[in-house]
């Protein structure tokens, strides 16, 4: 009918219940690879502002956050992150003896 499902909450606890509410999504059907662009690549369209967010392309906010393992596999993966870089700088870890592997 042409509606689009996306991720998001306003909830206190929002990182957390954001995880429940990705699970959630994969228990009713959606592909990893879905649930991950709806709370994506899906919201910067939906906002209207898939120019400047949501993908990597070059000329875009460089806003992304490095796994060490890969999310198509399994959701948790989206917990496990290395690094989280912010307008093209890394932001953490911040300290010497957290660097990246």
């Amino acid at each position: 009918m042409g509606g689009v499902l996306l991720a998001g909450t306003d909830m206190q606890f929002g990182g957390i219940m954001l995880h429940r509410e990705l699970r959630n999504l994969e228990s009713i059907g959606m592909s990893r690879l879905e649930v991950i662009t709806s709370a994506t690549g899906g919201c910067a369209k939906a906002l209207h502002v898939e120019k400047h967010f949501g993908k990597l392309h070059n000329g875009q906010s460089a806003d992304l956050v490095v796994l060490n393992s890969d999310p198509s596999l399994d959701l948790a993966a989206l917990r496990d992150i290395n690094c989280v870089y912010r307008s093209g700088k890394l932001m953490w870890p911040t300290r010497g003896d957290e660097q990246p592997q």
